[in-house]
């Protein structure tokens, strides 16, 4: 396992990224089901007027929510052995 210690000046270096297939995930899930994610509503109505293909899209997820793996690819730590 790698450690990293970081002093006062060092953390104002760091970045935080943002996945953008997390991202897409997220909003597959608010288009399939507003009512849920009300935060993103006015989001949902800007999109709405947009030249999406709603049917591909919504094949992604389904009515549970369910998005495929690729989608939200988790990190697991390696077994040992694994390399």
């Amino acid at each position: 396992m790698i450690r990293y210690e970081l002093a006062g000046p060092d953390l104002s270096e760091v970045r935080f990224a943002i996945s953008p297939l997390n991202e897409l995930t997220l909003s597959l899930r608010a288009l399939r089901d507003p009512g849920r994610f009300p935060l993103h509503l006015p989001w949902l109505r800007g999109v709405g007027t947009a030249d999406l293909d709603r049917e591909t899209l919504l094949a992604l997820t389904n009515d549970r929510l369910w998005t495929p793996d690729f989608l939200n690819r988790t990190w697991t730590e390696p077994e040992e052995g694994d390399l």
